[in-house]
């Protein structure tokens, strides 16, 4: 059995930290430049999150979701095909 890291054991939750910081702040800002609401502090816990995150292990749970996310797709065009 391959050992597992502490960052490896967190992934899940950092990421689900980002996709909630990037989430919140994208609907935060499409809102605020349509007029219709002013940020408020609803995704500042998520943003902090990421603030706290190492840039390197920032960069490396990035490209791992980036290589799986291609994986599968190319898995799914082989399916196709």
């Amino acid at each position: 059995m391959k050992p597992v890291t502490l960052a490896e054991m967190l992934r899940p939750y950092r990421t689900k930290a980002i996709q909630e910081a990037t989430g919140a702040a994208r609907q935060t800002a499409f809102a605020w430049r349509q007029g219709t609401v002013i940020p408020g502090p609803d995704w500042l816990p998520a943003l902090a999150e990421l603030l706290r995150m190492d840039l390197g292990e920032l960069a490396l749970i990035v490209a791992q979701d980036s290589t799986a996310k291609r994986e599968a797709r190319v898995s799914r065009q082989g399916q196709v095909a």
